[in-house]
């Protein structure tokens, strides 16, 4: 997934050619920070949409794209871009009160504001990321983590993240197979190019293992239980 989309929302009673000194600089900072514009609010759900607030009297519009947008996406929070004229802060200010009092996460985000709209955009887009992202539990929670272990079904419900079980005899299986030529550069490299040790080529033998498994089941991410290595295999999992 890339870019986003903007709508550009404004009042009927401000002039398109006064607007457009303000407007246009905005608009192409966020195609340059890869926006588009939207045809409709729920035009590409798996894609960020963002509110460029253009004018003040626009704050039922805003509304309303919100709660149309929120059919196809209800877990997006509400980013309202901002700019300092035509009465664009005190519309997205009116109109976020009323978001926050329905329970919507929202941000306002002011153009003339240091790193903005880029930040505030980025983390809309990790938050997009994390709904489609594939966790891999490699193995089980050790048994004496009493407290580091989250609720399954909440960290789905918060993040969106699907979980992959992988059974942990996968990585140590496919270590006994590992190859010289895979191997020795992942150790070498951890060496700092020194001749590597004998420990560390047994560790950085795991490397294309778990290489291996993120390919096979699709992850983004894995968690591991390594002390299953060390009764197993007699090393751990830090240098993969």
């Amino acid at each position: 997934m890339s870019g986003f989309r903007y709508t550009v929302v404004t009042s009927a009673l401000h002039d398109e050619a006064a607007l457009a000194p303000v407007l246009d600089p905005i608009v192409a900072d966020l195609v340059e920070l890869g926006g588009a514009p939207a045809d409709d609010d729920s035009y590409e759900t798996d894609t960020p949409h963002v509110i460029v607030v253009g004018t003040g009297g626009t704050e039922r519009a805003i509304l309303e794209r919100v709660r149309h947008r929120r059919r196809f996406a209800a877990w997006e929070p509400v980013v309202l871009v901002a700019h300092p004229f035509h009465n664009s802060v005190p519309a997205a200010l009116e109109a976020l009160a009323r978001i926050r009092r329905d329970e919507i996460p929202g941000r306002i985000v002011q153009v003339d504001a240091p790193g903005e709209p880029a930040a505030t955009i980025a983390d809309l887009m990790t938050i997009h990321r994390f709904r489609h992202a594939r966790l891999g539990l490699v193995g089980t929670p050790s048994d004496w983590l009493v407290a580091s272990v989250p609720d399954r079904s909440a960290l789905q419900s918060r993040w969106g993240l699907s979980l992959v079980d992988v059974p942990i005899g996968e990585p140590i299986r496919h270590h006994r197979d590992a190859r010289a030529v895979d191997v020795e550069p992942v150790a070498v490299r951890f060496s700092g190019g020194r001749t590597p040790s004998r420990d560390t080529l047994v560790a950085a033998a795991l490397h294309e293992p778990l290489g291996t498994t993120l390919r096979t089941h699709r992850l983004d991410a894995v968690t591991v239980r390594c002390f299953d290595f060390l009764t197993e295999l007699e090393t751990s999992g830090c240098i993969a």
